[in-house]
């Protein structure tokens, strides 16, 4: 295998066996009227026998989707085996790569350019998942089926919709990330994360009562968010507060303060350094890039 010496490369290694693509794209798609989330390539692959593919710092954001058949997913190092139904996000900038085998294998792939899918997956916690097995799988292939549509007519005036259904399908791969790890949480934790969900933020948080409530111990509450959320406790509950306050800041004119206060935050300033830790912004940033957000998917104008 030979590699460029270019800053992005890309190289392709088929190993044995027919491969069958079908590639649509709008390159020139008219900037005036292009979305900051938009998908110029969609590509449709069925796959015969053992392929392998390889980037070198790759230059897009790519969504992979395993319609059938399984392979090995690699990315900066980490391998994870992919099957029927899964989705695997390759990441701009990185090396990554991966190798099908089996009889038959078929995927679709939507390819996306600049650094707004990078802020995105970060948004949505996506950035450091491997894969994602998703439990509506019709659903997922009527999503890829339409942007695939939208991509070969071309039409003119649509491709705010192309930018618009892009950003739909980047939400429901976060629920079905979400709901994929929730259905295998035990009862308690279920009901302790019910218990969270209708809690008061203002008037604080118990982890007694909660652990009470749920009937178990504190170790023991501590212990199974370890196990199951890979976080405690208490980063879960400061993750529940920074998105009430990113829909706050989204979906309302209200002050910083404001809403830092209403978030369980009585010191504005210490509010402001936990969001931008959590989000990679500071709040009156996002309320800002959301806004930009907004209007372009309103208004097809970037």
């Amino acid at each position: 295998m030979q590699r460029s010496q270019k800053k992005y490369s890309y190289d392709e290694i088929p190993l044995k066996g027919d491969y069958m693509q079908e590639k649509i794209s709008w390159y020139n798609a008219s900037l005036s009227h292009c979305g900051i989330l938009f998908p110029h390539t969609f590509l449709h692959a069925r796959i015969w026998g053992t392929h392998e593919v390889r980037h070198f710092l790759y230059s897009y954001t790519a969504i992979e989707f395993m319609i059938k058949g399984n392979a090995i997913f690699e990315m900066n190092g980490k391998r994870v085996k992919i099957q029927e139904g899964d989705v695997f996000i390759i990441r701009r900038g990185r090396n990554s790569g991966f190798k099908i085998t089996g009889n038959f294998n078929e995927k679709m792939a939507i390819c996306l350019s600049g650094t707004f899918p990078d802020v995105l997956l970060n948004s949505l916690h996506l950035d450091e998942v491997p894969k994602i097995s998703l439990q509506n799988i019709e659903e997922a292939v009527s999503r890829f089926r339409e942007l695939k549509t939208l991509l070969k007519e071309k039409k003119n005036g649509t491709e705010h919709l192309l930018t618009e259904r892009m950003f739909s399908l980047f939400l429901f791969l976060c629920r079905e990330n979400r709901n994929r790890l929730q259905q295998n949480y035990p009862p308690a934790l279920k009901k302790a994360l019910s218990l969270l969900q209708n809690c008061d933020f203002c008037n604080g948080i118990s982890l007694a009562a909660i652990a009470k409530n749920t009937g178990i111990s504190t170790p023991t509450l501590i212990r199974i968010f370890h196990r199951y959320c890979g976080k405690s406790p208490m980063e879960y509950i400061t993750g529940m507060r920074m998105e009430f306050a990113k829909e706050l800041l989204e979906s309302t004119k209200l002050s910083i303060k404001e809403v830092s206060a209403r978030t369980g935050y009585n010191n504005q300033l210490y509010f402001s350094t936990v969001f931008r830790k959590y989000c990679g912004m500071s709040p009156r940033d996002f309320r800002k890039f959301s806004g930009d957000i907004l209007s372009s998917l309103e208004s097809g104008h970037p």
